[in-house]
């Protein structure tokens, strides 16, 4: 996944109570859709990925360009994906480092200005990518929890709870506001075995962090060598919810 700085931002003075959520959170169905995600856009890689790989239920699409690392998702590209109907999964990558409680909730509202500029419509999953090398604390993930739940739409995190600090922030955030654990949809990058074809797929079995999670997409292989493409597992309930 991706990742760029989100610069002038400073940390706290002090903390807003947490706002309560616009739409409840999606619970699990124990059904599974495969799809992928990518850096560039899915109008240059559908072809390929439909040769090479299957037909993708979704497509994980970044919403702002950052130079270097992702083309952000346009207009045009929202209309190519759902005249094929293909869903999208929206990704939030306009930071390199997730702690600080302003910080989080600046990113957040960027995400839901970002969204609403696009199109997406309310009750749709926004995800935070949080990389395994960036640093992260509760008080980024209270700050993007906050922001997503006072707009239209729904926390989500890409996260690793295996590799990298998350884990240990993601525990706390919950311990200090349990509602985070419910109400937050996670992306797990672990464990990664490798891209499939679609009617290759894993059982779903994305690691978790200790805490309560709602742990409902899997990232289980990245950088196909047929397509630069990552491929992902996600609960039907989640499906329901992305665009």
């Amino acid at each position: 996944m991706a990742r760029t700085d989100l610069p002038g931002i400073k940390q706290p003075a002090s903390e807003p109570n947490p706002q309560p959520p616009a739409q409840g959170p999606v619970q699990s169905q124990g059904q599974y859709a495969w799809g992928v995600d990518s850096a560039s856009p899915s109008t240059t890689l559908h072809a390929c990925v439909t040769q090479s790989y299957g037909t993708p239920k979704y497509w994980g699409r970044y919403l702002k360009d950052v130079a270097s690392v992702s083309k952000g998702l346009t207009k045009g590209e929202v209309a190519y994906l759902h005249d094929k109907n293909i869903k999208i999964l929206p990704i939030y990558n306009n930071f390199s480092a997730a702690t600080g409680y302003d910080n989080g909730k600046k990113a957040g509202q960027d995400a839901v200005n970002t969204a609403k500029a696009l199109g997406i419509p309310s009750g749709v999953y926004l995800f935070a990518d949080i990389e395994a090398s960036y640093a992260a604390d509760a008080g980024w993930i209270r700050g993007w929890y906050d922001a997503l739940h006072a707009s239209k739409y729904l926390p989500g995190i890409y996260e690793n709870p295996v590799t990298g600090p998350f884990a240990n922030a993601y525990n706390s955030a919950v311990q200090q506001n349990p509602a985070i654990g419910k109400a937050t949809a996670l992306w797990s990058a672990q464990p990664s075995i490798g891209v499939t074809r679609a009617d290759k797929a894993p059982k779903f079995g994305p690691a978790k962090p200790a805490s309560a999670n709602n742990t409902l997409a899997w990232q289980y292989g990245i950088q196909g060598a047929a397509c630069n493409i990552d491929t992902n597992l996600i609960d039907t309930g989640l499906l329901s919810r992305l665009w």
